[in-house]
């Protein structure tokens, strides 16, 4: 394929691009803030020239016309010009919809609001957009399978943040897998977002980023089984929050999170980027996770307890990036400082029930003429448990900045050098029943793996 065809290919049809094909460059006319990777992975979207093999389809956006060169015995074909979602509920309460097969949609499956929905036995494939979208209170999204998705899976979102008031929008036994296939970022298996909801028993596989995002406070993620995700991406988490420090409460426990990242990209398992604070995370079983089990970018109130950590690149990375950018000229700026100042003093961490759950919280201080060494100094990574984890055969199994230790209790956090010494059964994805991890370390608790996933 002659590249400058490609490029002029390119031209016709995109207004926002400039091109100088003897110097073989690409001048986009919007770019991300983080900007574009040096040998980083790119394709081209509708371009005539490119349509060379089967199962590849350009459209003319001026004519209408589609070209379209079909797998060899096909017999049939789907074409969808949906401009709205396949279902839609608009205040809809007290419905049941059971054993739909929802296909074929350029915007969504499912977009719906109210309360006291369930959705249970559906099949979702080919959309070409988000899949499904629920916002309000009481809605269930169950016993599903959802693939072959452009962009993300299920979105959740309910409840009142200053009263705290669960939405208690639920994913139960959902089996989602190759989503993310257009969007290939911020494009998650499952989506949380308010107050209160709850992702349980799911699996989620291939993709090339994460597989759950939760903004808000007081979800649960716990039991699901996360494998082969992140495939694309290194600053990433295969379960992901951050930005928020006044985002506490949400419990991520008893999830397996197994073959995250690829040769290529190497991603976390669970991070709490930039601040983020109030999390936790209890009985999460990580094994071959590319670059972290977890990573913990400076945030406070944190408890990591009681994971079992097998062949990451590290187990656990817990920075002080807030403190070190904002005392002493790092690299976090005073830009995001500001913007987390300000998230603190607008929550009503002083009222109830703000001060009766997150006590921690309501005693973190803001005035920078305080004592910058206080333990709730707001920058401090203070507050926080990091303790009775078990990491094996890892390289480097903590991580951990100096402020935390100061600050924050971390403490018998145990490594082996090889899974057999530790007695770890990789079938089971479990220690085995007489580990001598038991014996040495009466107070880690056995992990219910045999639990996780589509129950």
């Amino acid at each position: 394929m002659d590249v400058r065809l490609l490029l002029l290919g390119l031209g016709r049809f995109f207004n926002t691009i400039t091109l100088k094909p003897e110097a073989r460059e690409i001048y986009p006319k919007y770019v991300s803030v983080y900007g574009a990777r040096a040998g980083a992975l790119y394709y081209f979207y509708n371009v005539a020239e490119e349509l060379d093999e089967e199962g590849e389809w350009y459209l003319d956006r001026k004519t209408g016309d589609v070209y379209f060169w079909p797998w060899q015995g096909a017999d049939r074909m789907d074409f969808s010009c949906c401009q709205e979602a396949l279902l839609k509920c608009d205040e809809t309460c007290n419905m049941t919809f059971e054993d739909l097969s929802l296909r074929c949609g350029t915007v969504a499956a499912i977009a719906a609001v109210g309360s006291n929905m369930t959705f249970t036995h559906l099949h979702v494939s080919d959309i070409r957009m988000n899949a499904v979208s629920i916002i309000g209170e009481n809605n269930v999204i169950s016993c599903s399978e959802l693939c072959n998705l452009g962009a993300g899976g299920i979105s959740l979102g309910g409840g009142e943040v200053n009263s705290l008031t669960h939405g208690n929008n639920a994913a139960v036994n959902n089996r989602i897998h190759d989503f993310g296939q257009l969007t290939q970022t911020a494009a998650p298996g499952i989506s949380l977002a308010g107050v209160g909801n709850i992702a349980a028993h799911n699996e989620i596989y291939e993709a090339p980023h994460m597989a759950i995002f939760y903004a808000g406070n007081e979800h649960v993620i716990e039991y699901n089984d996360i494998h082969d995700t992140v495939k694309m991406s290194h600053d990433a988490g295969a379960i992901y929050a951050g930005r928020d420090m006044g985002g506490y409460g949400t419990i991520i426990r008893y999830n397996v999170l197994q073959r995250i990242g690829s040769e290529e990209f190497r991603p976390q398992g669970i991070y709490w980027d930039d601040a983020q604070c109030g999390q936790t995370a209890i009985g999460n079983v990580f094994i071959d996770v590319g670059c972290r089990a977890f990573l913990i970018g400076g945030g406070r109130d944190h408890v990591v307890k009681n994971n079992l950590i097998v062949r990451c690149g590290e187990g656990i990375q817990y920075d002080d990036r807030f403190r070190e950018g904002h005392l002493f000229g790092g690299w976090y700026g005073d830009v995001l400082t500001e913007m987390q100042k300000k998230q603190i003093s607008g929550k009503p961490r002083n009222e109830e029930p703000w001060i009766s759950r997150y006590p921690s919280f309501a005693a973190v201080v803001l005035d920078e003429n305080s004592d910058h060494d206080d333990p709730y100094f707001y920058v401090n990574p203070g507050k926080s448990t990091v303790c009775n984890n078990v990491i094996l055969e890892t390289q480097m199994p903590l991580n951990i900045a100096d402020a935390v230790y100061r600050f924050s209790d971390v403490t018998d956090n145990f490594a082996y050098d090889t899974t057999e010494t530790a007695g770890f059964d990789e079938n089971a994805r479990n220690l085995k029943k007489d580990s001598r991890v038991y014996a040495e370390h009466p107070a880690f608790n056995p992990i219910p793996v045999d639990e996780i996933g589509i129950q």
